[in-house]
């Protein structure tokens, strides 16, 4: 089981998604798709269903100009309806959008269930092939069901702040730091090895406060976006 802690107050609930800033998923009311029927009547312009996607439902309608495959010659030739067994393609209607992926960018949020609204029974079994509608290929962070796009983006990137990565920049910076103090020092002594000794210290003490500096602010959300 995995739980999820928010710093801010959030409305998510099932059917929702939260998705990495770098990789969101594509959101949109309209699915150019590709089916297999597994129900006796046929699907058909104007048939209403349910959508299932994840643990996500919504209501769908098939819309017209529905293609079937032909097995023998390899092509899809368009029909007024989809038969049980055949495969075929159709663009679903939904009456809200939804956060979904390609079939070929990602299997699970790429393929669906279409449900029987009344029977419950499981009419079709079918991947996305391309996302359209409301907010076309709007990303998940800009969708109104999703988690605010700064607070999805400070916790990845504090997540990211591993401390090895704090140590190279401690370290980095104090290089930049350390060479300013040595050619200070060097000026106003004029003595290399007093101010390679002054140098040697310097890096190593504001190393280790700036390492812990960087540890302790990576943790805080205060003054992020």
């Amino acid at each position: 089981m995995l739980t999820l802690t928010f710093e801010e107050e959030v409305d998510a609930s099932r059917g929702d998604l939260v998705a990495e800033p770098d990789a969101p998923p594509l959101v949109g009311d309209r699915l150019s798709v590709r089916v297999v029927s597994m129900a006796e009547e046929r699907l058909a312009p104007g048939r209403a269903c349910l959508l299932k996607v994840g643990t996500c439902a919504a209501n769908a309608r098939i819309e017209a100009q529905l293609q079937v495959f032909d097995l023998d010659t390899r092509t899809a030739k368009p029909r007024d309806a989809i038969a049980n067994n055949e495969i075929g393609t159709c663009v679903l209607q939904l009456d809200r959008p939804v956060s979904v992926d390609r079939y070929g960018d990602n299997r699970a949020t790429g393929s669906f269930i279409l449900i029987d609204p009344e029977s419950y029974d499981t009419i079709a079994i079918g991947i996305v092939e391309a996302v359209s509608g409301a907010r076309g290929e709007a990303r998940a962070a800009e969708a109104a069901p999703a988690v605010s796009r700064h607070a999805l983006a400070r916790g990845t990137a504090r997540a990211r702040e591993t401390h090895l990565r704090s140590a190279a920049k401690a370290f980095t910076w104090r290089i930049i730091g350390s060479l300013a103090a040595f050619l200070l020092a060097l000026a106003l002594t004029g003595s290399f090895r007093f101010a390679g000794l002054l140098a040697a210290i310097d890096i190593v003490v504001h190393t280790i406060l700036y390492y812990w500096h960087e540890r302790v602010w990576s943790k805080i959300a205060w003054g992020t976006r």
